[in-house]
């Protein structure tokens, strides 16, 4: 069992995502806060990541590896 540092609930270790830099290998937030945490970065900053989005394919390294595809 493990807290999360956000919730503070305490949660089986299933809970959490794998993280090999923690001293016990998993993430001190839980999957459900963390994935809250993920989409308000999103959409605080949703212009960034939609610029960043539509300009993905078009970056040289997977240009190059779909024409070598």
């Amino acid at each position: 069992m493990k807290t999360c540092k956000t919730c503070n609930t305490t949660k089986p270790y299933s809970d959490f995502y794998k993280h090999s830099k923690m001293a016990d290998g998993y993430l001190n937030t839980c999957k459900e806060c963390k994935r809250k945490q993920q989409q308000e970065t999103r959409n605080n900053n949703l212009e960034y990541y939609r610029n960043y989005d539509n300009n993905r394919p078009n970056k040289e390294e997977r240009y190059e590896k779909s024409k070598q595809y």
